[in-house]
């Protein structure tokens, strides 16, 4: 049996990616459940899948849930039904408390390996929109990066602004505050080093007389 690696990446940074294998003969509603496995997604949501075309725009939305009798059986349309050519796209949008859309295309046809459980998640890149703190970090670093930029690039800010927050200074807020905490605790560690330098500097200075320690120190 074939099976389809697919990239599902999230529409708003295409460096954030889940690689998802799948035999051919599965159907959209077990390839759903991985996606939202693999992405941390709350299953409580309104959901649809389009076939797609390269420009990431809408074709046709698939009626993946629509069951029907085949051999007796209750089946769903299984993935090979969809699957054009070897850079097959789509679609996935994920409508809970927050709205996510994933493009998702054909990467590599291959063969079933016997005893292997599919869907199968082969390889994760970055963090997922779910989590906006590690979004912020990602973006952050992204910036970095950037030799021409000295801070978020417009981008990186509409995209932002898109998750609900209003530009960089959110971003530093997010990001730094886990920097504060470990400069406090590199302050209290050099306090308690200091206080103990001090103790020992005291010591040099102490002597006896007649017999105890001298009471100005």
């Amino acid at each position: 049996m074939a099976t389809y690696k697919f990239r599902v990446m999230y529409e708003e940074d295409d460096n954030l990616f889940r690689d998802i294998e799948i035999k051919s003969s599965q159907n959209f509603i077990e390839f759903e459940e991985a996606i939202i496995k693999a992405w941390g997604l709350p299953p409580e949501a309104e959901t649809s899948f389009y076939e797609s075309n390269d420009r990431a725009q809408k074709v046709k939305q698939i009626n993946y849930r629509k069951s029907f009798k085949k051999d007796g059986a209750l089946s769903y349309p299984v993935i090979m039904m969809f699957v054009n050519n070897p850079h097959q796209k789509f679609l996935y949008h994920h409508e809970g408390k927050q709205e996510l859309i994933f493009f998702i295309e054909l990467i590599q046809i291959g063969q079933e390996k016997s005893g292997t459980d599919y869907p199968l998640m082969i390889k994760t890149n970055g963090p997922s929109p779910v989590r906006k703190e590690d979004i912020y970090k990602h973006i952050k670093a992204h910036a970095i990066e950037v030799e021409e930029s000295e801070g978020i690039d417009e981008d990186d800010e509409a995209r932002m602004k898109d998750m609900g927050f209003e530009g960089e200074d959110d971003v530093h807020q997010a990001t730094d505050e886990s920097d504060d905490e470990t400069i406090d605790e590199n302050e209290e560690q050099e306090e308690d080093e200091s206080d103990d330098s001090d103790d020992e500097i005291g010591d040099m200075f102490k002597f006896d007389n007649d017999g105890g320690d001298d009471d100005r120190y």
